[in-house]
Protein backbone atom coordinates (compact mmCIF):
# COMPACT_ATOMS: atom_id res chain seq x y z
CA UNK A 1 0.00 0.00 0.00
CA UNK A 2 3.06 2.26 0.89
CA UNK A 3 4.39 1.78 -2.67
CA UNK A 4 1.35 2.72 -4.55
CA UNK A 5 1.05 5.93 -1.95
CA UNK A 6 4.25 6.95 -3.59
CA UNK A 7 2.78 6.38 -7.11
CA UNK A 8 -0.28 8.23 -6.84
CA UNK A 9 0.91 12.06 -6.94
CA UNK A 10 2.21 10.76 -10.63
CA UNK A 11 -1.04 9.44 -11.39
CA UNK A 12 -2.77 12.44 -10.95
CA UNK A 13 -0.38 14.32 -12.66
CA UNK A 14 -1.04 11.83 -15.83
CA UNK A 15 -4.88 12.00 -15.34
CA UNK A 16 -4.24 16.32 -15.07
CA UNK A 17 -2.14 15.83 -18.78
CA UNK A 18 -4.74 13.66 -20.15
CA UNK A 19 -7.92 15.23 -19.07
CA UNK A 20 -6.50 18.27 -20.75
CA UNK A 21 -5.11 16.31 -24.23
CA UNK A 22 -8.54 15.10 -24.26
CA UNK A 23 -10.46 18.66 -24.31
CA UNK A 24 -8.13 20.03 -26.85
CA UNK A 25 -7.69 17.30 -29.60
CA UNK A 26 -9.46 17.51 -32.61
CA UNK A 27 -8.62 13.82 -34.12
CA UNK A 28 -11.91 13.41 -36.19
CA UNK A 29 -14.60 10.58 -36.12
CA UNK A 30 -12.60 7.84 -37.17
CA UNK A 31 -9.67 7.97 -35.35
CA UNK A 32 -9.41 7.05 -31.20
CA UNK A 33 -6.49 7.54 -29.13
CA UNK A 34 -6.94 5.99 -25.84
CA UNK A 35 -4.12 6.60 -22.99
CA UNK A 36 -4.45 4.08 -19.36
CA UNK A 37 -2.38 4.08 -16.17
CA UNK A 38 -2.78 1.52 -13.48
CA UNK A 39 -1.47 1.43 -10.76
CA UNK A 40 -1.03 -1.97 -8.01
CA UNK A 41 -0.06 -1.50 -5.00
CA UNK A 42 2.95 -3.70 -3.54
CA UNK A 43 2.78 -6.43 -1.45
CA UNK A 44 5.22 -9.43 -0.16
CA UNK A 45 7.92 -10.01 -2.07
CA UNK A 46 5.82 -8.43 -4.87
CA UNK A 47 6.71 -3.99 -5.12
CA UNK A 48 4.40 -1.60 -6.55
CA UNK A 49 3.84 -1.75 -10.71
CA UNK A 50 2.79 1.36 -12.41
CA UNK A 51 1.79 0.12 -16.09
CA UNK A 52 0.94 2.88 -18.84
CA UNK A 53 -0.97 1.66 -22.21
CA UNK A 54 -1.23 3.60 -25.08
CA UNK A 55 -3.94 2.51 -27.89
CA UNK A 56 -4.15 3.81 -31.45
CA UNK A 57 -6.95 3.07 -33.61
CA UNK A 58 -8.21 3.71 -37.23
CA UNK A 59 -11.03 2.90 -39.07
CA UNK A 60 -10.80 1.95 -42.85
CA UNK A 61 -12.72 3.63 -45.41
CA UNK A 62 -15.95 1.86 -46.26
CA UNK A 63 -15.53 -1.07 -44.06
CA UNK A 64 -16.44 -2.25 -40.38
CA UNK A 65 -12.72 -3.04 -40.09
CA UNK A 66 -9.97 -0.73 -38.37
CA UNK A 67 -6.30 -0.74 -37.70
CA UNK A 68 -5.11 -0.65 -34.32
CA UNK A 69 -1.49 -0.21 -32.79
CA UNK A 70 -1.03 -0.74 -28.86
CA UNK A 71 2.08 -0.14 -26.51
CA UNK A 72 2.57 -1.15 -23.08
CA UNK A 73 5.09 -0.56 -20.37
CA UNK A 74 5.40 -1.02 -16.46
CA UNK A 75 8.99 -1.46 -14.47
CA UNK A 76 9.31 -4.78 -15.83
CA UNK A 77 7.47 -5.51 -19.12
CA UNK A 78 6.83 -3.63 -22.37
CA UNK A 79 5.30 -4.53 -25.41
CA UNK A 80 4.57 -3.16 -28.70
CA UNK A 81 2.01 -5.24 -31.51
CA UNK A 82 -0.16 -3.66 -34.22
CA UNK A 83 -3.29 -6.01 -35.54
CA UNK A 84 -6.93 -6.19 -36.90
CA UNK A 85 -10.08 -4.99 -35.47
CA UNK A 86 -13.37 -5.91 -37.04
CA UNK A 87 -17.11 -4.49 -35.64
CA UNK A 88 -20.02 -6.88 -35.25
CA UNK A 89 -22.89 -4.36 -34.02
CA UNK A 90 -21.62 -3.42 -30.84
CA UNK A 91 -19.33 -6.57 -30.28
CA UNK A 92 -15.58 -5.78 -31.68
CA UNK A 93 -13.07 -8.49 -32.00
CA UNK A 94 -8.93 -8.01 -32.34
CA UNK A 95 -6.34 -9.80 -32.72
CA UNK A 96 -2.70 -7.82 -33.04
CA UNK A 97 1.10 -9.50 -33.35
CA UNK A 98 4.05 -8.31 -31.85
CA UNK A 99 6.84 -8.59 -29.65
CA UNK A 100 7.13 -8.28 -25.63
CA UNK A 101 10.55 -8.12 -23.72
CA UNK A 102 10.72 -9.16 -20.20
CA UNK A 103 13.67 -11.19 -17.83
CA UNK A 104 16.07 -9.83 -20.19
CA UNK A 105 14.31 -11.56 -23.05
CA UNK A 106 12.18 -10.89 -26.00
CA UNK A 107 9.21 -12.86 -27.20
CA UNK A 108 6.82 -12.72 -30.33
CA UNK A 109 3.15 -11.67 -28.86
CA UNK A 110 0.04 -12.99 -30.25
CA UNK A 111 -3.43 -10.88 -28.34
CA UNK A 112 -6.99 -11.47 -29.26
CA UNK A 113 -9.21 -9.16 -27.56
CA UNK A 114 -12.85 -8.24 -27.47
CA UNK A 115 -14.73 -4.93 -26.14
CA UNK A 116 -18.36 -4.76 -25.65
CA UNK A 117 -20.20 -1.28 -25.62
CA UNK A 118 -23.98 -0.61 -25.48
CA UNK A 119 -25.97 2.21 -23.45
CA UNK A 120 -24.46 2.68 -20.12
CA UNK A 121 -22.97 -1.41 -19.98
CA UNK A 122 -19.22 -1.77 -21.75
CA UNK A 123 -17.08 -4.99 -21.52
CA UNK A 124 -13.51 -5.81 -22.51
CA UNK A 125 -11.28 -9.24 -22.08
CA UNK A 126 -8.10 -9.57 -23.59
CA UNK A 127 -5.38 -12.04 -23.37
CA UNK A 128 -1.45 -12.44 -24.54
CA UNK A 129 0.46 -15.19 -25.27
CA UNK A 130 4.39 -15.22 -25.32
CA UNK A 131 6.30 -17.20 -27.53
CA UNK A 132 9.33 -17.91 -25.51
CA UNK A 133 7.50 -18.50 -21.94
CA UNK A 134 7.01 -22.29 -20.96
CA UNK A 135 5.50 -22.16 -17.37
CA UNK A 136 3.11 -19.17 -17.88
CA UNK A 137 2.63 -18.25 -21.36
CA UNK A 138 -0.22 -16.59 -21.50
CA UNK A 139 -1.72 -13.16 -19.60
CA UNK A 140 -4.59 -11.93 -19.30
CA UNK A 141 -6.94 -9.01 -18.27
CA UNK A 142 -10.24 -7.52 -18.33
CA UNK A 143 -13.12 -5.72 -16.85
CA UNK A 144 -17.10 -5.44 -16.95
CA UNK A 145 -18.77 -2.16 -15.66
CA UNK A 146 -22.14 -0.73 -15.53
CA UNK A 147 -23.53 2.79 -15.11
CA UNK A 148 -24.87 3.10 -11.16
CA UNK A 149 -25.90 6.93 -11.05
CA UNK A 150 -25.02 10.26 -13.04
CA UNK A 151 -21.41 9.76 -13.44
CA UNK A 152 -20.25 6.84 -10.83
CA UNK A 153 -20.07 2.91 -12.55
CA UNK A 154 -19.00 -0.08 -10.92
CA UNK A 155 -18.50 -3.53 -11.75
CA UNK A 156 -15.84 -6.15 -11.71
CA UNK A 157 -11.90 -6.01 -12.90
CA UNK A 158 -9.91 -8.79 -13.25
CA UNK A 159 -6.30 -9.56 -14.56
CA UNK A 160 -3.49 -12.33 -14.19
CA UNK A 161 -1.39 -12.02 -10.62
CA UNK A 162 -4.02 -9.92 -9.48
CA UNK A 163 -6.71 -11.95 -9.43
CA UNK A 164 -10.90 -10.94 -9.87
CA UNK A 165 -12.70 -8.56 -7.62
CA UNK A 166 -15.37 -5.73 -7.76
CA UNK A 167 -14.38 -2.16 -9.04
CA UNK A 168 -15.96 1.02 -9.07
CA UNK A 169 -15.23 4.48 -10.73
CA UNK A 170 -16.23 8.06 -11.91
CA UNK A 171 -16.53 8.89 -14.95
CA UNK A 172 -17.41 12.33 -17.34
CA UNK A 173 -17.13 12.20 -20.72
CA UNK A 174 -14.31 10.17 -22.15
CA UNK A 175 -12.24 10.00 -18.88
CA UNK A 176 -12.66 7.53 -16.03
CA UNK A 177 -10.89 6.63 -13.24
CA UNK A 178 -12.16 3.93 -10.82
CA UNK A 179 -10.38 1.16 -8.20
CA UNK A 180 -10.26 -2.56 -7.56
CA UNK A 181 -9.43 -4.74 -5.05
CA UNK A 182 -9.32 -8.66 -6.03
CA UNK A 183 -11.12 -11.20 -4.09
CA UNK A 184 -11.09 -14.49 -6.21
CA UNK A 185 -7.94 -15.86 -7.53
CA UNK A 186 -5.36 -13.71 -5.70
CA UNK A 187 -2.41 -14.64 -5.37
CA UNK A 188 -0.27 -14.94 -2.26
CA UNK A 189 2.10 -12.14 -3.05
CA UNK A 190 -0.11 -10.43 -5.49
CA UNK A 191 -1.19 -7.16 -5.21
CA UNK A 192 -4.46 -5.68 -2.90
CA UNK A 193 -5.26 -2.72 -4.75
CA UNK A 194 -5.51 -1.71 -8.45
CA UNK A 195 -5.91 2.38 -9.51
CA UNK A 196 -6.28 3.48 -12.71
CA UNK A 197 -7.88 6.00 -15.37
CA UNK A 198 -8.78 5.88 -18.30
CA UNK A 199 -9.25 8.21 -21.24
CA UNK A 200 -9.80 8.35 -24.77
CA UNK A 201 -9.25 11.69 -27.42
Amino acid sequence: MHGLMKTLPLLAALACHAFTASAQAGTGDDVLFELQVTGHSGHGARRSLLATQFYAEKALPGREVSVFLVANRDQEFRSVYAGLARQFGDLQLGIGFGNAWYDSRRHMTVNPWLFYRRDDVDAFASAERYSREDKAPWFYKGYVRGRVADSIFAGAYGEKDFGVGPLIGWGSGSFKIWSAVPVVDRPKNGSRLAVGLQVEF
